[in-house]
């Protein structure tokens, strides 16, 4: 399969792929709620889209917004990502990175003096494992406790996002509308085998209720200074597409 990745402004999605958007999360997720996903992507600054070049359809996508606060005097964003589903088909293509890491530059770029820091909730070990992948640190973690700066960030959000939904407790989301996994349809299952995986066992303990929709709250500063060699490849990817020169004052979908 072919795969383009773009960035689009949540705002310019065409009906078509809208629709195609939602196609793909009731293909997977039990009691998926048109109104939901509507009011959920109407709040969202970016879409990153994976296209199948051939059909000419979206095979996955990942919803963007950018999240800003005060804490103890200091300006903090994060960039939140939201409903975020693959087709199987397109595991492992690296270019869906690719797509978040150009937001998270563009961002940087414009803000260079705050701190920046990604909140990720995901019910999925394959979305957990983007944080070792691509970053040193990172909360919540089996090597370590969470700190204190890391549990007030994730509790900040959490809040902010999702209200009475947020158990400030364990750092999950739930909720009576979330959606679980249709039956036959679990795309991300922890098998007996991907335990061995100290990451995917700990994810698993965090939040046992994955197979059902809870949502782990995590924490990274996206700074430079905590990428992996493996994000600084993704970003000089990117980076090499987009000249050091362009003038950016804002996001600019670009599709690669």
């Amino acid at each position: 399969m072919k795969i383009q990745c773009q960035v689009v402004s949540a705002s310019d999605l065409t009906d078509r792929e809208r629709d195609e958007m939602f196609a793909l999360m009731g293909r997977y997720f039990d009691n998926a709620n048109r109104d939901l996903f509507e009011e959920d992507l109407a709040e969202k600054h970016w879409v990153i889209q994976f296209v199948d070049q051939r059909k000419g359809v979206v095979c996955g996508f990942s919803t963007q917004m950018l999240l800003e606060h005060t804490i103890d005097g200091r300006a903090v964003q994060a960039i939140f990502s939201g409903d975020t589903i693959v087709d199987p088909k397109c595991w492992g293509n690296v270019r869906l990175m690719h797509g978040w890491a150009q937001v998270v530059l563009n961002l940087m770029k414009l803000h260079s003096s705050t701190e920046m820091y990604w909140f990720l909730i995901t019910n999925s070990y394959r979305t957990y494992r983007y944080l070792p992948l691509f970053f040193c640190e990172f909360y919540p973690r089996y090597e370590s406790p969470t700190p204190d700066w890391a549990s007030r960030l994730i509790d900040v959000f959490g809040r902010e996002k999702y209200g009475h939904a947020f158990d400030a407790r364990t750092g999950i989301v739930r909720g009576d509308n979330w959606q679980g996994c249709r039956p036959g349809q679990m795309i991300a299952e922890i098998t007996k085998e991907r335990l061995v995986d100290p990451h995917i066992e700990y994810f698993s303990l965090r939040n046992p209720g994955y197979i059902h929709g809870d949502e782990l709250c995590c924490i990274t500063p996206v700074m430079q200074h905590n990428w992996t060699s493996a994000a600084v490849r993704v970003v000089d990817s990117v980076a090499s597409s987009h000249p050091a020169d362009m003038p950016i004052s804002t996001i600019v979908p670009t599709a690669f």
